[in-house]
This record gives C-alpha cells, structure tokens and sequence, in this order.
C-alpha cells in the first residue's frame, strides 16, 4: 500500500504509460482505486495454494480468477528457501542501502522482482479495483462498467510479428517494448504536417484505450464518444524488426490496460525515492531492458 500511496501522489508514469494517450489518466486513478478498495467495501482475500491444489501454479506466479476479488500467490512469487540465487523477496527483507537494495549498476532484472510488484499486479486484475479506476478517470464514480479489467501483454501475439509473442522477453522487458512500441506507432501516424505534432497525436489516438471500454460502459457521454471515434487509418503493415520499422502495427495492448505497466513504474519509482541519498541511487535508465 505504501507502494501505491506514493506512486499515486507523484503522478509519474512515463516509463511504462504512454502519456500521449488517454492511457495516463488512468495510471493514477488506479492506484487511487487500490488505496480506496475499489470504492467498495469488498474484502480482497489472498491465498496461498500448493501446486497440487493449482495446476496453474506450475507455470505461473500468481493469478485472479475473473469475476472474484481473490488473489491466488503460487509458490513461485515468494523466495524458494536455500536457493542459491532468491528472488521476489519482500520489500522488508533487505535495508535499503549499499548492502541491500541500494546496489550500483548492472542490475539484474530478477532482482527486483518483488512480492510487492507481484500484488499490485494482481490488484489491477480484480474488476472492482480497475472498473473504479475508469470511474474516476472518466469523473463519472457511478458510472455502470458492465466490464473492464488489465491484461497480460506476454500472452499476446507481437504485432509486427505474428509468428512470435510478447512472452519472448522477460516481462518487465516486455511492459517496457509494449510503450515503446506505442511511441512508434503514434510518431508514425502523426500528419507530417502538423504543428505541433503532439497535439494531432492526442486528438487522434486518445481514442484508443478509452474507445476500447466506452463498449462495454453504459451512459457515457455522448461528447465523449464522438471524441472516441475510430481515425479509420488502415492497419495494413510490414513485418519488421524491433527498433528498426518504417511501417508499424497498432500494437495489441494498450499501456493502460497491461497489468504489469501499473507494477513497474510503481515499484521503479519506489526503489527510487528509498535509495536517494544513498551511495548507490536506483536509475532505471540502466536497467537492462
């Protein structure tokens, strides 16, 4: 919760939230929906199964079953006892300083890999906490969602390479391509000639993430729909290397609705704020991803 609490009063989201998009109005407001419980006063259980109870836990960390406010944390999301190498320890596990967290570069992906990282995740999941999130984006708190959740980018087909899936990189490369890939796509869908070139962007793709759920919301307004009209640019592009495209999908994702966008940035802003001052600052520009 602490985690959440901060990322919500800095507002900073750019690493993994594409701002140029409606998709940042968003950010916030779902981290302000976890504090607030999702505006309900449902309890959110967390369990604890054995891969014998869970056959899903033999590939996966944790996981919510649609519909339910109950988070399942498989084996795997916490540290394997005796393991050479740990991960997904908790944030109370090591100080927060040179011997602990607070170590120089390289740094190794799996090491921040938290338990903390792995709920708030999952919190995005559950369809009381993100429905309340579009609420509070939207102003409308009484707004009837028939449904809205995030999803996982790695399970999805690359765009630009139907042949492959997001799922080849590790996940927080994955969160991270994902907003790069969006970056792309708008700079090569703005009008060559317009001035600024932000403002057509924004007029033209802030469609995308909120046009994605004004289908499944009754009572929105009708001004936001007419804003949420589809720009009718053909999707009909190359295959091409990542990093290297003249031409580019639409990505399959918006950042928005990708759980572990939500996770990332807010543990990168996390790490950042307990490690300032320290010998070792947290610079998530030299991240290996």
């Amino acid at each position: 919760m602490k985690v959440s609490e901060y990322y919500y009063k800095q507002k900073m989201y750019t690493d993994y939230i594409v701002p140029e998009r409606e998709d940042s109005k968003v950010a916030p407001n779902m981290f302000k929906s976890i504090l607030k419980n999702g505006g309900t006063t449902t309890r959110i259980i967390a369990e604890c199964p054995t891969v014998e109870q869970e056959q899903i836990c033999k590939t996966t960390y944790a996981f919510v079953v649609h519909g339910t406010a109950k988070i399942y944390l498989c084996p795997s999301s916490f540290p394997i006892p005796g393991a050479k190498k740990q991960r997904h320890l908790p944030l109370d596990s090591k100080p927060f300083d040179s011997s602990g967290w607070c170590t120089a570069p390289p740094y190794q992906i799996d090491s921040f890999v938290t338990t903390a990282e792995i709920v708030l995740h999952e919190m995005t999941h559950i369809v009381s906490i993100a429905r309340y999130a579009l609420q509070l984006s939207l102003d409308r708190p009484g707004l009837e969602i028939v449904w809205w959740q995030t999803k996982d980018i790695y399970d999805l087909h690359d765009e630009n390479d139907p042949t492959n899936t997001y799922g080849r990189w590790h996940i927080n490369q994955a969160s991270r391509n994902l907003r790069n890939r969006w970056v792309a796509y708008i700079a090569q869908r703005a009008p060559a000639t317009a001035e600024p070139a932000n403002t057509a962007v924004v007029t033209n793709e802030k469609s995308g993430f909120f046009n994605s759920v004004a289908s499944k919301a009754k009572g929105i307004t009708q001004s936001l729909n007419s804003k949420s009209k589809s720009t009718g640019n053909a999707k009909k592009r190359t295959a091409v290397d990542e990093g290297h495209a003249s031409e580019l999908n639409e990505p399959p994702l918006g950042t928005a609705d990708n759980a572990h966008s939500y996770a990332l940035a807010a543990m990168e802003l996390f790490f950042m704020d307990m490690c300032k001052g320290k010998k070792h600052a947290f610079d998530p520009n030299k991240l290996p991803y």
